[in-house]
């Protein structure tokens, strides 16, 4: 069965070349669009988490954001400017500062969020569906995949 195993390997490599082709393209793309209302993509995906979180402490932001505390202080507070977070410190610990977003900024993440829907809309508005149907189930299950092994090796690690 070697030559299964070179298949398999063989697949591998192109899958992790696609993907990184996908996501050097999403990323440009992206990365210009959101430009445009004054956004970094730092900050988008930062607004993302708080937007699943609900609200955040500055630590976890650093820590989901994978920057330094000051960094994403920094980011935090430009995103306070625009009016779209806003910071205050935990009544119970005073040493926290929380984070949530504002209506404003909910309102911009949508806004980007419909965009990004908009494009990738175009992109696939002439492909079968039972196909994307099937692809995007297989990502779904490899990206669970992925992300378990991720946390078990962080659980290890």
């Amino acid at each position: 069965m070697a030559g299964e195993g070179d298949q398999r390997e063989r697949l591998a490599e192109r899958l992790i070349e696609s993907l990184g082709v996908i996501m050097r393209i999403r990323g440009n793309a992206f990365r210009r669009a959101v430009g445009k209302h004054g956004v970094t993509l730092p900050q988008f995906f930062l607004l993302k988490m708080v937007n699943v979180h609900g609200e955040m402490t500055v630590t976890q932001a650093s820590q989901v954001m994978m920057v330094a505390a000051p960094t994403a202080s920094r980011m935090i507070d430009n995103l306070c400017e625009k009016g779209w977070l806003e910071r205050w410190k935990d009544p119970e610990n005073r040493r926290l500062t929380r984070v949530r977003l504002t209506r404003e900024g909910r309102e911009i993440l949508a806004e980007l969020g419909e965009m990004q829907k908009e494009e990738f809309l175009k992109l696939i508005d002439d492909h079968d569906l039972r196909e994307i149907e099937s692809f995007l189930g297989w990502l779904e299950r490899f990206t669970a995949r992925l992300s378990a092994a991720l946390e078990g090796e962080s659980d290890r690690g």
